[in-house]
């Protein structure tokens, strides 16, 4: 039910400027660097108020629990040359914060663990502008391939005992939506510069 409520949101978010150009190998090295920099700022806000509800939660006594994203891309900014005092005044998104509540976690989850799965087919994109052999800068994407299978199947145990303990449909739905648009929206100055790039070059 969720995938289909939130396939064509989903799809846009594919198609990014940014993520496409990475994909087709035509992202450059600065244009990946501020990449990292707008997930980090949308993550680092986010990680918080989910590890808050959770914790009010108690994670309904299931197996599951969050990673912070936005540890894992601060690290990556560091090997991309970031500075630290560079990554603390990093612009946060400070509307993700505001789409997790009780009612909506289960659909935020269902966005932002999903979107681990495409992990792998990102990582091998980067490797050829980085290193296939160090991680550095990648970490994130290496993270996403090697846990998303562990990660997503303990995502839908959560979703099941959501649903079980009445978790509303159409809170999962909008919350997951929301998270779509909202990282859309955080994303689209990279989106407009990817695409005044690509038509400088054609």
């Amino acid at each position: 039910m969720l995938r289909r409520h939130t396939h064509d949101a989903h799809e846009a978010l594919h198609a990014h400027a940014s993520f496409a150009a990475l994909l087709r190998h035509e992202l450059d090295l600065d244009g990946y660097r501020e990449l990292m920099r707008a997930l980090h700022g949308f993550y680092a806000p986010l990680d918080r108020q989910i590890s808050r509800v959770l914790a009010e939660r108690s994670a309904l006594g299931t197996a599951y629990s969050y990673a912070w994203r936005s540890e894992f891309l601060a690290r990556d900014l560091r090997d991309l040359g970031f500075s630290a005092e560079e990554i603390d005044r990093n612009d946060r998104c400070e509307q993700a914060a505001q789409l997790v509540s009780a009612a909506s976690l289960g659909g935020v989850l269902y966005v932002i663990e999903g979107a681990m799965l495409g992990g792998a087919t990102i990582d091998r994109a980067v490797q050829p502008l980085l290193s296939a052999e160090n991680a550095g800068g990648r970490g994130y994407w290496a993270w996403c391939r090697s846990e998303n299978g562990h990660r997503w199947r303990m995502t839908l145990e959560f979703l099941e005992r959501l649903c079980a303990d009445g978790a509303a449909l159409d809170d999962l739905c909008l919350g997951a939506e929301s998270t779509f648009l909202a990282l859309s929206q955080w994303l689209a100055p990279l989106e407009r510069t990817a695409l005044s790039v690509e038509r400088g070059a054609a």
